[in-house]
């Protein structure tokens, strides 16, 4: 029988930083991305005052009413564009975690191939992201009460697996989820390791971006090299796992056995006789 050998979380995480720095080429899909949401968040506050400024004025004297129509005009159209940001950061991150397949095998990315690859599945990948953020909106909202904080952890763990199965698994949205929740529950000690990998990088790229979301230029020269390494390296380590942990056997079947009872000793039958 050949023995395989033992994946090792920490070793895991730390091999896709390494992919990233040598592959870096990964890392520009999501930085388009990113940069793409700063300036449509940035863009949508310009609308926001202009629309109510050009409401008031078109308004005729009836300056609140305008304004407030100004003002829902451009909520909705700001909204609109910080959702597709979204569902384009959703697929240069696909993208990445496809192109990703080529590094693990010490290949130089195609991400070209990766796009036409991962193209029709944004269908899914965008019900995915939608059914994910549906389940993540009521714990982020209790955040104000403490309470929400360990469900957003939960739901942030139970959910980790979505994109990739989505991604490289081929699944549709809803069966993917059920397989995000089947993985991380069958795989806890690595999947605890990846999520407190992925929240780290996150928390540190937000450190790392809000030192520079005051400086003009500086802050999109930060929010593209910064975002598209952190989202790219979200992308890269859920798919890893999913692809390594999907072929392995549940946790439980990982323990080691009890070692087998002791061999009772010999029956003891008094002092040895002898023949003659």
């Amino acid at each position: 029988m050949i023995s395989r050998p033992a994946f090792s979380p920490a070793d895991e995480l730390q091999r896709c930083a390494e992919m990233l720095f040598k592959y870096w080429v990964l890392a520009v899909p999501p930085a388009v991305a990113s940069v793409a949401i700063v300036l449509v968040v940035f863009a949508t506050v310009l609308t926001l005052v202009g629309s109510v400024f050009a409401g008031a004025f078109l308004g005729g004297g009836h300056s609140a009413t305008g304004a407030g129509f100004g003002f829902g005009f451009g909520a909705i159209v700001g909204l609109g564009g910080i959702v597709l940001g979204f569902v384009a950061l959703n697929l240069t991150q696909a993208v990445t975690m496809h192109a990703a397949l080529d590094a693990f095998a010490d290949r130089r990315p195609n991400l070209e191939a990766s796009f036409r690859a991962v193209l029709p599945r944004l269908g899914d990948l965008s019900l995915a992201m939608l059914l994910s953020f549906a389940l993540l909106i009521v714990p982020a909202l209790l955040c104000v009460v403490l309470i929400g904080i360990p469900l957003l952890l939960v739901a942030v763990y139970l959910l980790i697996y979505v994109q990739a199965a989505v991604v490289l698994g081929g699944e549709d949205a809803f069966t993917a989820l059920g397989t995000s929740l089947r993985l991380a529950r069958t795989h806890v000690g690595h999947t605890i390791v990846l999520a407190i990998g992925v929240i780290v990088v996150w928390v540190l790229g937000s450190v790392a971006n809000a030192l520079f979301v005051h400086v003009p230029l500086v802050n999109l020269v930060a929010g593209f090299a910064i975002g598209g390494l952190t989202s790219a390296y979200v992308a890269m380590a859920t798919g890893r796992f999913y692809l390594v942990l999907r072929d392995l056997p549940p946790d439980s079947a990982n323990a080691t056995p009890p070692p087998p009872p002791a061999a009772p000793p010999p029956a003891n039958y008094g002092p040895p006789t002898m023949l003659r």
